[in-house]
């Protein structure tokens, strides 16, 4: 039946290559300092494990996130994410950042200053906190612990064409052995 194409062979697995580059020209470019909690995300990006986003959510993966709990793939293939995986900048940031080419996100909790990722052509969009909420966990609470996150963040979300991933993510916690990729597994 699946020569015929009536039942389709889902038996293959997709695996996802990790997409962090090996060098990178960083020199002169704006970054932005993220937390850790971003910084799980953008590892959850870069190594695939949330298929097919290949940076934050910009606003129309945002809007079907929340709506339908998919992200269509380039194909229109709508893939389940019922979590939005965004990065947040406040009013400040987003000034110092207006007309950049290119942003780079950088993570002084993990101990170094090194550039993580580059958003290319960033564009930014209203972080709509209060329907990000009561979209993703069914109330408005602000007892809520992930609601309480959402609340403190910055005003604006950004996104961008392109992300490229330079730095692998490591926490030098004594576990960074463990935490495998995709295509490791």
């Amino acid at each position: 039946m699946t020569e015929k194409g009536v039942l389709r062979d889902l038996t293959t697995p997709r695996v996802v290559d990790t997409l962090y580059k090996a060098s990178y020209d960083t020199a002169g470019i704006k970054t932005v300092d993220i937390d850790l909690h971003q910084v799980h995300y953008l590892q959850t990006i870069a190594e695939g494990w949330a298929y097919p986003l290949k940076g934050f959510m910009n606003e129309l993966e945002l809007l079907e996130c929340m709506q339908m709990k998919t992200v269509s793939d380039a194909e229109g293939k709508r893939h389940l994410l019922s979590v939005p995986i965004t990065q947040h900048v406040t009013n400040e940031q987003k000034e110092a950042l207006a007309g950049e080419d290119r942003i780079g996100l950088t993570c002084s909790a993990l101990g170094h200053s090194e550039v993580l990722a580059v958003i290319n052509k960033p564009t930014f969009f209203e972080n709509r906190k209060e329907e990000i909420c009561t979209r993703t966990f069914g109330c408005f609470s602000t007892k809520h612990p992930k609601a309480e996150t959402v609340m403190a963040q910055g005003e604006w979300l950004v996104s961008g064409e392109t992300t490229d991933f330079i730095k692998e993510i490591k926490y030098n916690d004594g576990i960074d052995e463990f935490r495998l990729t995709p295509a490791q597994i």
